[in-house]
């Protein structure tokens, strides 16, 4: 038996059988991965498949006709993932719910990094043309292929504006996505420091003659 300690939820995932879920020195949960994960992901607001924020917990701003009401990770397959790793594609999806047919101007998110930096933001608008929205539930994803984040915590800023940026859901923190080491880990590469990884072009150039 290896007792393996770690907050890594992807290399947890994959290398053990049995999850302990440790709180304040008492055991929270204890069973297998897919059981004990989820617990400690919806206690600590970090996104492992499937996390809920249509509850009461969630801190928001505007007036909720249209309000985030989850958010999936997916892997390169389309199926739940329990976190990220680096250099493999993967995919953010979230849900919204429509009250009211609305004209959504701005929809998106912004990624921050451990530092409180605003690493980078999305918008919806990047690819299809915002308008009216239909009373309902919506559905949108956000591909990151290629991946070049490097492993790490970083934390998710969802925003849904109306014209003149009139605020329908706003949640500064959203959850917590976590990107671990790649499954295939080349000695040296991912010990880099930064918080993008990112492969560039190289060349190289001899001569004979000094």
């Amino acid at each position: 038996t290896i007792l393996f300690v770690s907050h890594d939820l992807s290399v947890v995932a994959n290398l053990c059988q049995r999850v302990i879920y440790l709180k304040d020195g008492s055991i929270v949960a204890d069973g297998r991965p897919q059981e004990v994960i989820p617990a400690y992901s919806a206690a600590t607001s970090i996104l492992s498949g499937f996390i809920n924020l249509a509850g009461p917990s969630i801190a928001r701003r505007g007036d909720q006709r249209a309000r985030f009401t989850g958010a999936t990770l997916l892997d390169s397959r389309g199926e739940m993932m329990p976190a990220a790793a680096e250099g493999e594609d993967f995919t953010l999806q979230f849900d919204l719910a429509v009250k009211d047919t609305l004209l959504i101007d701005l929809l998106g998110f912004t990624l921050v990094d451990p530092f409180n930096n605003d690493l980078f933001t999305a918008h919806l608008s990047d690819d299809i043309r915002p308008g009216l929205f239909s009373t309902g539930r919506h559905r949108f994803r956000a591909k990151f292929s290629p991946n070049f984040l490097a492993r790490g915590h970083y934390t998710v800023r969802l925003a849904c504006f109306g014209p003149h940026f009139y605020e329908y859901d706003h949640i500064h923190h959203a959850f917590v996505l976590m990107v671990g080491p790649t499954r295939e880990e080349r000695p040296g590469f991912s010990s880099r420091p930064g918080l993008v990884r990112q492969k560039l072009s190289w060349s190289m150039t001899h001569e004979n003659a000094l």
